[in-house]
């Protein structure tokens, strides 16, 4: 069975734990069993207010609910009913909040599909999450259907191979799922050191984690808040849709991040907070500087993994408080800056739900200032995912000695703040020494001919790494060897880049993160500098 749709063309030492241990305490609680619980309510006490704006669409509390129940009643009639699992192959926009919440009604299980796979990347998602039915923005039909046979259900509003068409999807739900540690989705996560895998999210744990990022983004109703990152990923819809439904906040979806359009849609909407990660906040601030840099509502913007100095200057810029955070798909938003504490560079203390320690190789605790790999584990029942699905090897093995292993790299202050220093698959060796790759980039980016920067580790051939990077010019007079030589002045010797390489671009998820794992492929290249 499976699922096709076309949607509309309109468009988070003793005395060091004692004074660290209160910031972990702080409980997190929610009054929902279900992710619809919070619509539900809304669409009865304010029905006619405005909800979600989504290009030249905007549905209120009462019309969104009405297409939920409807779509959810159609999916029914069609055999969709508790525990199936339900691939969104889906652009943003209102059609993928509709059926996402749908499927929650009655308790289905959304997969949600990174919209960039096709052939053996989507077939492995469609196959291994063993979905029932897969929903489909009609421009992706052809990648469902060029897999060949998949024995699944296909819903779209135009295509003679589909089940049923979207738009005609109708009944009367039956609402009596209840089941709120039961799965609400199964995300993927990127697959780039290896095979994806499913990370299975309870209704609980978004409830958690949106009233997590309420608290810790101060929103409330008279904020309007933008997500410009695909829906398909957890931040989009953890902080981005849960957090501003349930505090009442409207919400603008756009289709995609556009770094020119970007101020015109705070503009026209009011926007007063968005979600980010490193990259959008960097191609934000590498545009040209205009006059109405801060002629805008923005008062916050909920970040990931930015840099002390880009922080900074975008905060300086912009007018917007940058709130840094840390987090994974499978524990959710661990930690964010105090909203009236903060550290530049800094990924904040843990939020009420979870515990977190620094380990060692051995998965002995760390003390302050000492690097090693971010360990968590959950204060709160269904704080964190109930494993991988189909993978309980994967989830032993994440779980062991009774925490979850990140991979991450990262540090703690006296204070407890938390420091991410880098993607375990990221970090680079060479001479004996652990480099980080953040690290590199901080210091290469410092220079003002450059816009952005990769660092990743290229074979040595003495059984090391040597250090590479891929740079963006904002100054095409830039060479490589001036570059080489600021990077002598702000690095340490081991961590100076052996190669450098000018790029036009740099490769990219549709979450917009830098696929290193191309970069190293590709390896050292003709146009490469060896510096």
């Amino acid at each position: 069975m499976s699922l096709l749709f076309r949607r509309s063309r309109t468009r988070v030492a003793v005395g060091w734990s004692a004074r660290y241990s209160s910031r972990m305490t702080d409980s997190v609680e929610t009054p929902y069993r279900l992710i619809t619980d919070p619509l539900r309510e809304r669409a009865a006490a304010t029905p006619d207010r405005v909800f979600c704006h989504s290009g030249a669409e905007s549905l209120t509390y009462r019309q969104l609910w009405s297409e939920v129940r409807r779509v959810a009643g159609g999916l029914q009639a069609l055999g969709v009913g508790r525990g199936t699992r339900v691939a969104l192959v889906m652009d943003n926009g209102p059609r993928f909040l509709t059926t996402w919440f749908a499927l929650a009604l009655i308790g289905a299980v959304e997969v949600p599909v990174n919209t960039a796979f096709h052939g053996a990347s989507l077939r492995y998602v469609l196959e291994q999450s063993g979905c029932a039915a897969v929903v489909v923005d009609d421009r992706y039909a052809d990648r469902v259907s060029a897999l060949g046979p998949l024995d699944k259900l296909l819903i779209c509003d135009a295509d003679e191979r589909a089940a049923a068409a979207w738009t005609e999807l109708d009944g009367e739900p039956d609402e009596s799922f209840d089941g709120t540690t039961e799965p609400a989705a199964i995300m993927y996560t990127s697959g780039t050191t290896g095979r994806s895998k499913g990370v299975v999210l309870s209704h609980r744990y978004f409830l958690l984690m949106a009233a997590a990022n309420i608290r810790n983004m101060r929103l409330g109703e008279d904020d309007v808040y933008y997500t410009c990152l695909p829906l398909f990923h957890g931040m989009a819809q953890l902080s981005g849709t849960m957090a501003p439904l349930i505090a009442g906040a409207e919400l603008v979806v756009a289709q995609k991040f556009s770094a020119s359009r970007f101020w015109d849609d705070c503009r026209r909407y009011g926007v007063t907070g968005f979600g980010s990660i490193a990259a959008i906040t960097s191609m934000l601030y590498n545009r040209p500087a205009e006059p109405g840099d801060r002629d805008h509502r923005v008062r916050f913007a909920f970040a990931v993994a930015v840099p002390a100095a880009v922080e900074r200057r975008f905060e300086e810029r912009f007018g917007v408080r940058l709130i840094n955070g840390y987090g994974i798909t499978e524990a959710g938003q661990v930690t964010y800056q105090p909203y009236d504490a903060p550290k530049p560079g800094s990924a904040g203390t843990p939020v009420g739900l979870y515990e977190l320690e620094i380990h060692d190789p051995h998965d002995r605790p760390l003390g302050p200032g000492e690097k090693g790999e971010i360990v968590v584990r959950p204060r709160q029942n269904s704080a964190m995912m109930a494993g991988y699905h189909a993978m309980p090897e994967a989830t032993v093995e994440a779980f062991r000695n009774l925490w979850l292993h990140t991979g991450d790299l990262g540090y703690r202050d006296a204070d407890g703040y938390l420091y991410f220093v880098d993607r375990g698959k990221d970090a680079i060796r060479r001479r004996g020494e652990n480099i980080s790759s953040l690290e590199v980039e901080a210091a290469v980016v410092r220079h003002p001919g450059v816009a952005e920067v990769a660092a990743y580790p290229v074979p040595s051939g003495l059984g090391e790494d040597e250090v590479m990077i891929a740079v963006i010019r904002a100054d095409e007079a830039l060479t490589a060897a001036e570059l080489a030589r600021h990077c002598a002045a702000e690095l340490p010797r081991f961590a100076v880049p052996a190669y450098i390489r000018f790029v036009g671009a740099l490769p990219r998820t549709p979450t917009a993160k830098v696929e290193k794992y191309r970069l190293r492929a590709e390896g050292v290249t003709g146009d490469t500098h060896h510096v």
